[in-house]
C-alpha cells in the first residue's frame, strides 16, 4: 500500500494503474472512504483517456464504496454520474440509486424541512444543493410531477447535473414524451465535455426522433452531431447511412456506406445488404464497375441474396457479357419461390436464349421446352426450338 502511494508522486493525471491498485488495496484494508476517493481519481484519469464505459464502472465503484463508508450523498452523486453515461455499469448504478432512495429515512418529514429552507434560501450553491436533496426525496416518494419540476430547476442552474438528467429521463420515458426526451438528450450532450458521451446522447436523440417522432431531418442532424463529436461512433454512422439511403440522398449514403466498410464492423443490416446497397448506389451514380464489384461481394457473403444476383445479371446484360448474365440468371432462378410462375417462365426463356448464344444446345433445349410447357404458343421459344430441333435432326 505504501509503495502504491509513493508511485502516485511520479504519475500524470491520466495514469490509471496506480489508482486502480489503490482502490483494491484500500478495499482489502477496509479503508472504505480512501478506496472511494481513489475510485474517483481513477474515473478522472479515465475521463482524460476518453475511456467512457470504464469511467462509468469506476464511478459506479466509487458510489458503492461511498455508500459502504456511510456517505450516501456522495454515493448518489457518483452513481448518478455513472447512470448518466449508460451501458451495463450505468444500469447497475441506476439500480443502486433506486435502492438507496428506498433505504433512507422518512421522506415526508425530510421533504417538508427542505422546502422550508428553500422558501428563504437565495440563489447559489446552497440552494442548488437543497434542490438536489429535494429531487432525491421526491424520487424516493415516486412523485413524478415533483421529480419533473425539481429536475428542471436543477438543470436550468446546472445543465451538466447527472442525477437531474437521469431522473428527468425516467419521468419523460414513463410519460412517453418523446419530443421532450429528445430535447433533454440534446441538452445533456451540449452540457458535457466527454466526447464519447456527447456522441452517445445525440445518437439516442436521433434514434428516438426517427423511430418515435418520424422526423427524419431532425434525426439526420442528431446523427451528424454524434459523428462530429465522435467520428468512430459506428452506430451513428450506420443509422445515418441507412437514413440517407432510404431518403435517397444517394451521394451522402454512398460516402457513408464506404466509410462504414472501412471500419469493418457489423452493420445492423448485415454485411451482404451493405454491399448490395453500395452496389445500388454506385449503379445509380453511373459507376458500373464499382457496382459490379459491390454486388459480387454481396453474393460472396450471402449466396442467397436475390437482389444482388438480379443486379449482377442486369449489369452483365447491359455490357453484353452473355456468360456472366447466364450464370447470374441461373442463380436468380434457383432462388425464386415456386409460386412465381410468370417470373420463372420468363427467366427460363431468357436462359434458353443465352444458352443458345453460348452454344450450349442441350441447356437451351431444356429451358425452352420448360417454357413451352407453361406457354405452348410462346413465339420466341417456338422459333428457337424449331431451329434447334432441325440442327439436332429431332424430327419426331
Amino acid at each position: 500500500e505504501q509503495a502504491a502511494e509513493l508511485v502516485l508522486d511520479a504519475t500524470t493525471a491520466t495514469d490509471v494503474a496506480p489508482w486502480s491498485d489503490l482502490v483494491r488495496l484500500y478495499s482489502e484494508a477496509q479503508r472504505g472512504r480512501d478506496a472511494a476517493l481513489a475510485a474517483e481519481r481513477l474515473a478522472a484519469a479515465l475521463a482524460g483517456l476518453h475511456r467512457t464505459m470504464q469511467r462509468a464502472e469506476a464511478l459506479s465503484r466509487a458510489g458503492e464504496l461511498h455508500e459502504r463508508a456511510g456517505d450516501h450523498e456522495r454515493a448518489r452523486q457518483r452513481l448518478a454520474e455513472a447512470a448518466a453515461i449508460g451501458g451495463e455499469a450505468g444500469r447497475k448504478a441506476d439500480d443502486s440509486l433506486l435502492r438507496i432512495a428506498e433505504d433512507e429515512g422518512d421522506p415526508v418529514e425530510l421533504r417538508r424541512r427542505i422546502e422550508e429552507r428553500l422558501a428563504v434560501e437565495p440563489e447559489g450553491e446552497e440552494r442548488l444543493d437543497l434542490l438536489r436533496r429535494l429531487l432525491a426525496v421526491s424520487a424516493r416518494m415516486g412523485d413524478l410531477a415533483e421529480v419533473d419540476a425539481r429536475s428542471q430547476e436543477i438543470l436550468a442552474r446546472a445543465p451538466d447535473d447527472a442525477e437531474a438528467f437521469v431522473q428527468r429521463k425516467h419521468v419523460l420515458t414513463a410519460r412517453s414524451d418523446w419530443a421532450a426526451l429528445a430535447q433533454l438528450l440534446r441538452g445533456r450532450a451540449a452540457a458535457i465535455d466527454d466526447a464519447a458521451e456527447r456522441a452517445e446522447r445525440r445518437f439516442e436523440a436521433g434514434r428516438l426522433t426517427e423511430t418515435e417522432l418520424y422526423d427524419v431531418a431532425a434525426a439526420a442532424s442528431d446523427y451528424e452531431a454524434a459523428l462530429a463529436a465522435e467520428p468512430e461512433h459506428v452506430a451513428a454512422l450506420d443509422a445515418l447511412a441507412d437514413l440517407s439511403y432510404r431518403t435517397r440522398h444517394t451521394s451522402r449514403a454512398r460516402a457513408l456506406y464506404a466509410q462504414l466498410g472501412e471500419h469493418r464492423v457489423a452493420s445492423s443490416l448485415g454485411e451482404d445488404e451493405v454491399w448490395r446497397r453500395r452496389g445500388e448506389l454506385a449503379e445509380e451514380a453511373g459507376d458500373a464497375d464499382e457496382a459490379r464489384v459491390a454486388y459480387g461481394h454481396a453474393v460472396q457473403v450471402n449466396a442467397s441474396n436475390l437482389s444482388a444476383h438480379q443486379a449482377l445479371a442486369r449489369l452483365a446484360i447491359a455490357r453484353g457479357d452473355d456468360l456472366a448474365a447466364y450464370q447470374s440468371l441461373r442463380a436468380v432462378l434457383d432462388l425464386l419461390p415456386l409460386d412465381a410462375v410468370e417470373r420463372i417462365t420468363e427467366l427460363r426463356r431468357h436462359l434458353g436464349e443465352l444458352a443458345w448464344k453460348l452454344g450450349d444446345r442441350d441447356a437451351a433445349r431444356h429451358y425452352l421446352e420448360l417454357v413451352l410447357s407453361q406457354l405452348p404458343m410462346e413465339a420466341r421459344a417456338l422459333e428457337l426450338l424449331a431451329r434447334l430441333y432441325q440442327e439436332q435432326h429431332a424430327w419426331a
